[in-house]
């Protein structure tokens, strides 16, 4: 959420100083905070307006630039997170059937169509068909073909002037976005509403097909896919953050269209949905829009469930994944408090610092130095709602096996952590702020920001908090932080050999 620029990109070498230049360190750093401060307060979103619709969605409205564009987010609160074992992938398959259009957009005929659409549901969920009804099932699928167009609803996004048409879903959140020229403001509020008001699941069992095929492609077949979903499998033993996104295989294929439908109905509610629009858009009419087109949402009676409590790790977790590859690859998680715990922001700047670039210790000793790797990296998994995880990656070099490998980290580890280099600190802070106060600038980007912030935190601006907590931090927060969350003692390893 708040860590959407690749930190390396960023890294400015001449800030690294030897240490007879400490006074000029401190003062660089001095310089640095109060200049990140005034970027941070000139950003500080005076202007966005946060109104709350008759029915209870959240609106965010920013008007800026002279271009006559904006960007539109539709934000669900609502992710893998929130779903039950047995029915994982369904947050994401629900996201994918979005855009298959609405009873009036995509449709030669609805009311044939529906009628089909109900018949092929009840013929999909029996486990044995007769030839009749093997033939009968061909028939509808044939004639829905002739009926519907599940890319018609994207067909009128394109042709109003939209682009980077696209949608996600994570852990925590369902993010529907766009960008278009102002002149169809009113048409992308009508078109974002009616897919939310009366979706069509047409199609559904062609996309369930693609999205089993996203799910080999990402983790049956990718090695590091699969280390991955083991990696959070043996991370939580009982948080929900354990199980993938894309959802189980057994899961995907159990779906139905009926179940997406309950699904919708549950978590699509106004008081779990936010809506951000940032560009040349009027207040005053993007309003009278909004209300127009969304207002009529009718609410539903909606409680978060409640989630397990992951217990604390009482001693070290490895685990051999058994796929073959051609050099070892081990990753490592760390369990870490999530924001607003005040530790956070620290935890982001100690662990680039520590691997997030080639001038980090770690990538200087294992890739560069011994050459046990051939290369380092380190991110933050598997979501922002809940405490998650620092992973560092490593891939062995030719001839190094897993045990020489975790042996030689966790030596290199231990120097950095014992000889914290407050020299790189200043590197660190400067490239990783220079990347997310630089996201602030784009519309898109700054759209899926707020709402997300205000999704997870009830604060459109709370990740300017966040942010000021990465520029106050100091070097002895840093530290101490680093050498308390970087522990051995309930940290989990899955490798592969």
């Amino acid at each position: 959420m708040m860590r959407l620029i690749v930190l390396s990109l960023f890294i400015i070498l001449n800030v690294v100083l030897p240490p007879s230049h400490a006074s000029a360190e401190a003062t660089d750093a001095l310089q640095d905070k109060d200049r990140f401060l005034k970027m941070l307060k000139y950003a500080e979103l005076k202007d966005a307006k946060l109104t709350t619709l008759s029915n209870g969605i959240r609106f965010i409205h920013y008007e800026r630039g002279i271009s006559p564009v904006f960007a539109g987010v539709v934000m669900v609160n609502v992710g893998g997170v929130d779903e039950e074992v047995g029915s994982t992938g369904i947050a994401h398959l629900l996201e994918h059937m979005a855009f298959k259009g609405t009873s009036k957009i995509g449709t030669e005929d609805y009311t044939e169509e529906s009628t089909l659409l109900r018949r092929e549901d009840e013929l999909r969920v029996k486990k044995e068909l007769s030839d009749g009804e093997r033939n009968e099932l061909k028939e509808i699928s044939a004639r829905l073909a002739e009926l519907g167009d599940g890319e018609a609803l994207t067909k009128i996004f394109i042709k109003s002037g939209g682009i980077n048409l696209n949608a996600s879903t994570s852990k925590d959140q369902t993010t529907y976005y766009i960008e278009m020229p102002s002149s169809s403001f009113e048409k992308w509020a009508e078109l974002e509403s009616a897919r939310l008001k009366d979706p069509v699941f047409r199609e559904f069992y062609q996309e369930q097909k693609v999205v089993l095929e996203e799910r080999y492609m990402r983790s049956e077949n990718d090695p590091f896919g699969k280390l991955y979903e083991d990696l959070l499998l043996n991370s939580f033993s009982k948080h929900p953050y354990r199980h993938p996104v894309i959802g189980y295989e057994d899961d995907i294929i159990s779906l139905t269209r009926p179940m997406l439908y309950d699904f919708k109905k549950k978590y699509y509610q106004p008081d779990n949905l936010a809506i951000a629009v940032v560009g040349k858009i009027d207040y005053d009419e993007a309003y009278r829009v909004i209300e127009k087109y969304f207002g009529d949402i009718k609410p539903e009676p909606f409680s978060s469930k409640e989630l397990p409590t992951e217990p604390v790790k009482a001693k070290e977790t490895v685990i051999k994944v058994n796929k073959k590859v051609v050099a070892p690859y081990v990753l490592v998680a760390y369990p870490k408090p999530a924001y607003p715990d005040p530790s956070d922001p620290h935890i982001t700047i100690a662990e680039e610092v520590l691997a997030g670039s080639v001038l980090s210790p770690l990538y200087q000793d294992l890739v560069e130095s011994k050459k046990v790797a051939s290369d380092i990296s380190v991110f933050e998994a598997p979501g922002n709602r809940y405490d998650n995880l620092v992973v560092f990656g490593l891939a062995a070099s030719g001839g190094i096996n897993y045990e020489t490998l975790i042996k030689e980290f966790d030596q290199s580890l231990k120097l950095a952590l014992n000889n914290f280099d407050k020299r790189l600190v200043s590197t660190a802070k400067r490239s990783f702020l220079v990347g997310n106060i630089g996201t602030l600038k784009n519309n898109l980007e700054l759209a899926k920001q707020m709402t997300s912030s205000l999704l997870t935190y009830n604060d459109h601006r709370k990740f300017h908090d966040w942010l000021e907590g990465v520029i106050l931090a100091s070097d002895d927060d840093i530290i101490a932080t680093a050498r308390r969350i970087f522990s051995n003692e309930k940290r989990t390893v899955v490798y592969m050999e």
